[in-house]
């Protein structure tokens, strides 16, 4: 049957076509999720990953209220406390001249406003409750190809440890990033193609002094824009993301740039006064944001896969779990034949059932735009920013 590692069962073993009605490939923050919603409702669900976990990836690693409170209804909350991570509620706000520090405007049933966990730790809880609601978790296993009957994708050929195999399905879900294997597979389109204007590197630090209460900063002045929150095992994590003109600077020495640019900010100067970094930078230096098309007979991408965003918000982790908490729902009603069948289910969920619109590709935009005019207006004139229009989004996500 396989051995267990990180918690999570390993199919090293398989017929050579197994059969199933779903098959989610990609195990990280849309996948695992969208198995564990599904297997809880009786649906026969695959989760192929190729990589074994504890495996880090590239992610801000930030997630909002939303996120924390979806989390929450998945039963994960214990275990996100165990990581060490804080659930911070405060966040230190600067844009140009004007800084306010404030509580986060949370809803009844929100459990934080922020939190930042490294996905070699995130990660691996998210697959051990999709394998503990009951989904078949595959590690270590490549899709190499699709199955496909009359232009249908019924299901993916899979290699593990050498051994190759099908996996078929009435659903294949592509949660597996922005580099997606799926939808290259398939050939979905990418659209909208919109060019990064900054770069990133982030790096934790052991020892740093986090007084009064855990506060994520979110800084932007000038040209400066940094990011900085406490995270799992006692770390704090700092963001910096300077224009495309310093790329240079950073590249020429790393370690003092970097430290400059973060002690310019001065909480997180502060913060850093007597604390060492711990492993090394991570860095994103070139990335272009886009749409895909989102579905086509037999097959739906969910998270990074589908839409690829500027990560400087940290909103990758939190549309991901918003969407497939509608997805999920989405392909229940398909496979049971309720709605139209479960391709025009799909079709709809992309219209009209997707928190980041898929056919609204400037929504997301709009809504941070609007999100923080009603912010800065209501700081600024003292009245409350407790309102759940602001807060959250109608979907609750």
């Amino acid at each position: 049957m396989g051995w267990q590692a990180c918690g999570v069962r390993v199919w090293e073993e398989t017929a050579l076509t197994d059969s199933f009605d779903v098959v989610v490939v990609g195990a990280r923050c849309a996948g695992s999720p969208l198995a564990a919603l599904l297997a809880r409702q009786g649906v026969k669900v695959a989760l192929v990953e190729r990589a074994t976990f504890p495996r880090d990836t590239l992610s801000t690693h930030v997630f909002q209220a939303d996120a924390l409170a979806f989390l929450d209804r998945l039963g994960l909350t214990e275990q996100l406390r165990a990581t060490g991570a804080p659930l911070i509620s405060r966040i230190d706000n600067r844009v140009e001249d004007f800084r306010r520090s404030i509580e986060m405007p949370l809803r009844a049933g929100d459990v934080g406003g922020f939190s930042s966990i490294r996905r070699f730790v995130l990660d691996p809880i998210l697959a051990h409750a999709a394998e503990e609601s009951g989904a078949q978790v595959r590690m270590a296993t490549t899709v190499t190809g699709l199955v496909q009957d009359g232009g249908r994708v019924n299901g993916v050929r899979i290699r593990t440890n050498g051994s190759d195999g099908e996996l078929r399905a009435r659903l294949v879900v592509g949660a597996d990033g922005r580099n997606s294997t799926v939808a290259n597979l398939i050939g979905a389109r990418k659209y909208n193609l919109v060019p990064h204007q900054r770069f990133a590197y982030w790096a934790f630090f052991e020892g740093a002094d986090m007084r009064p209460e855990p506060t994520l900063v979110f800084h932007r002045w000038a040209e400066r824009f940094v990011i900085a929150s406490p995270c799992d095992d006692g770390l704090y994590q700092v963001i910096v993301i300077p224009e495309m003109g310093e790329l240079a600077r950073f590249r020429a020495d790393l370690e003092s740039s970097f430290m400059e640019y973060a002690r310019s900010c001065e909480p997180v100067a502060n913060a850093l006064a007597g604390a060492h970094r711990v492993g090394k930078f991570f860095g994103v230096l070139r990335w272009v944001g886009f749409f895909r098309e989102p579905c086509g007979p037999g097959w739906v991408l969910v998270g990074d896969a589908g839409h690829f965003k500027d990560p400087s918000p940290g909103r990758g982790i939190g549309d991901a779990f918003c969407q497939v908490d509608a997805l999920a729902p989405a392909i229940i009603a398909g496979l049971d034949g309720s709605g139209g069948g479960l391709d025009a289910r799909m079709v709809r969920w992309t219209i009209t059932g997707l928190p980041t619109t898929w056919a609204r590709p400037g929504g997301r935009r709009w809504c941070c735009r609007r999100f923080f005019a009603t912010y800065m207006q209501r700081a600024r004139s003292g009245g409350s920013t407790s309102s759940s229009r602001i807060a959250r989004s109608p979907r609750g996500c």
